[in-house]
């Protein structure tokens, strides 16, 4: 499991959208706190995530900050609570 200090909300979102398909690193921005998302070591880790997600063995994704700061959150999260 890849720990992320991020929005759990946010990261969990973006872990289902990768595993039907979309790119973490794409997904990233605007999602996941800027220093990760937009970091030349960090972002390899998304690509490799990605890649993991949907084998017999699976590397997921988790975040663990409360905020929800993130767009996925700000734009869906009161809506999917109701």
């Amino acid at each position: 499991m890849f720990i992320l200090e991020s929005g759990m909300y946010d990261v969990a979102e973006i872990v289902k959208k990768a595993q039907q398909g979309q790119s973490i690193k794409t997904l990233a921005p605007g999602n996941i706190f800027y220093m990760y998302a937009n970091s030349e070591e960090v972002t390899p880790l998304f690509d490799y995530v990605n890649e993991q997600l949907n084998t017999d063995n699976p590397l997921t994704m988790v975040g663990f900050d409360s905020q929800h700061t993130g767009g996925i959150a700000l734009t869906r999260l009161v809506t999917d609570l109701t």
